[in-house]
């Protein structure tokens, strides 16, 4: 038997059907953390970590601080900014067609933005990672990055759930 020389999720159909809601839905989207803002950052630290039992994995440039659960979940704290507190939670959902995802988003007529505010647009992180910001009906901020880029350039180690043991 030889190896596929494609992968198999590239046959699917580009679009899946929410039987629940009929809604035309992102295919394999996976979570990649959550962004919580955060006007003390050492308090909430201590926080996360003395109390929830999270262990720090990594310092960002930007100053954000993440965190993860022994079952690998992980939690990014964010210094608060005008942005960051608009909605309260910052959801970040990793896709593996961030361009399949854009045409799903006009298919639905849902908006969405750069970073920076500017309509329908998507830009790269200072890592490089290709992402796309909207908000969810409470106004929480929901960013979606492309894992293809996150795989090749995302400047943060990687831990397999677990690898953390009390």
């Amino acid at each position: 038997m030889t190896a596929p020389d494609h992968d198999e999720r590239e046959s699917a159909p580009i679009q899946t059907l929410n039987t629940l809601t009929g809604a035309v839905t992102i295919p394999n989207c996976g979570l990649a953390w959550v962004s919580i803002a955060t006007a003390d950052m050492e308090a909430s630290l201590a926080f996360y970590r003395g109390i929830v039992g999270l262990h720090e994995v990594y310092e960002a440039p930007d100053h954000a601080r993440f965190l993860e659960s022994q079952d690998g979940v992980r939690v990014r704290l964010i210094p608060c900014t005008e942005r960051s507190i608009r909605g309260g939670a910052h959801l970040v959902l990793s896709s593996p067609a961030l361009d399949l995802t854009v045409k799903l988003l006009i298919l639905n007529g849902i908006d969405w933005e750069s970073e920076d505010g500017q309509p329908k647009q998507v830009t790269n992180s200072p890592h490089g990672v290709r992402r796309l910001f909207l908000r969810d009906p409470d106004l929480n901020l929901i960013e979606i990055i492309d894992r293809q880029s996150e795989a090749a350039t995302l400047e943060m180690p990687s831990f397999p759930p677990g690898s953390f043991q009390s």
